[in-house]
């Protein structure tokens, strides 16, 4: 809360839940939103040793019965199952991310990094004719 761009928020008199909400909360939503994807993926793939214990019917009982079974169809199209879900919830945190990121760029747009390296060359460049760096071979 007490970065520079906050501290400007405040002196502009901004109150206090809009400088929250406005600027502190949506730089804090990108780790958030990471992680939640993360921990859901991971409950994605707990789901079977919960139906174990609970004894809750759902996909978890027939995908045991079919490797005891070597049913090798059923398993390999209960891991597809699995691996979508998995696809489709990191794909919802990768778009949710890249909107997140873009609304703060918008925010406070940076210099690109192309340009820096562009500017970097052209520096060099300039410098090696002017004989600055050394001899040319």
């Amino acid at each position: 809360m007490g970065h520079d761009s906050i501290r400007t928020a405040r002196s502009k008199g901004i109150t206090e839940t809009r400088v929250v909400f406005l600027h502190t909360l949506k730089n804090a939503l990108l780790p958030i939103v990471t992680v939640s994807g993360w921990a859901l993926g991971l409950l994605l793939d707990g789901t079977i040793i919960i139906e174990m214990i609970f004894v809750v019917p759902d996909i978890g009982a027939p995908l045991l019965q079919a490797i005891t079974a070597r049913d090798y169809i059923l398993v390999m199209g209960d891991v597809l199952v699995f691996a979508l879900a998995v696809m489709l919830v990191n794909l919802a945190v990768d778009m949710i991310c890249a909107w997140l990121a873009s609304a703060i760029e918008q925010a406070a747009p940076r210099p690109s990094v192309l340009s820096g390296i562009t500017g970097g060359l052209i520096s060099l460049v300039s410098r090696k004719q002017l004989g600055a760096i050394g001899p040319s071979s």
